[in-house]
């Protein structure tokens, strides 16, 4: 029975590291598996894969990072490598691609269409922003803001309200 319960430290650990399911039966690689079609449909499981640390207002039963947790990531070789296969696969279905000129620099792809109007793929970017900051990737967040608020924003007209929570995310 599915439950908006939230899940302690160790069930969201687990789930991250691949040896237990979230509260939907979801297993973190089989969400990394799904389709692009599905990462737009589904909307609870980006809370699992992007972790915060405040609670969702959208999931009730999402995992909320405590200091504890957030100590992990330096140190936990598991968990740093799933947050970059997390991060590559979001980047794949938001149509971002890394610039091979450069660790840090990133281009569109095919797929950067899915921002072009507001919807809840710009909610999911401050979410990825802020895990990202959060979890010891500030400089990916911050490569990322910039390339948002340059080809995203004028490609897109992305407006000064949603670039002010990325930047909030990205940077505080």
């Amino acid at each position: 029975m599915l439950t908006h319960a939230k899940p302690t430290d160790e069930e969201f650990l687990a789930f991250y590291r691949g040896e237990a399911h979230n509260l939907r039966g979801h297993s973190f690689q089989a969400v990394l598996d799904w389709s692009d079609d599905t990462w737009e449909q589904v909307h609870d499981f980006i809370q699992w894969v992007f972790p915060n640390d405040k609670p969702s207002a959208y999931n009730p039963g999402a995992p909320v990072l405590t200091p504890a947790i957030t100590s992990l990531w330096p140190t936990d070789p598991l968990l740093s490598a799933n947050l970059e296969a997390a991060f590559a696969r979001w980047l794949r279905f938001a149509g971002v691609e890394r610039d091979p000129s450069g660790a840090f620099c990133f281009a569109e792809s095919p797929n950067l269409g899915v921002w072009a109007h507001p919807n809840h793929n710009w909610l999911r970017i401050t979410r990825v922003l802020t895990c990202l900051r959060l979890l010891g990737r500030r400089d990916d967040a911050t490569h990322l803001l910039e390339f948002l608020e340059g080809v995203a924003a004028r490609r897109f007209g992305i407006g000064d309200d949603t670039l002010r929570h990325w930047r909030a995310a990205a940077k505080a």
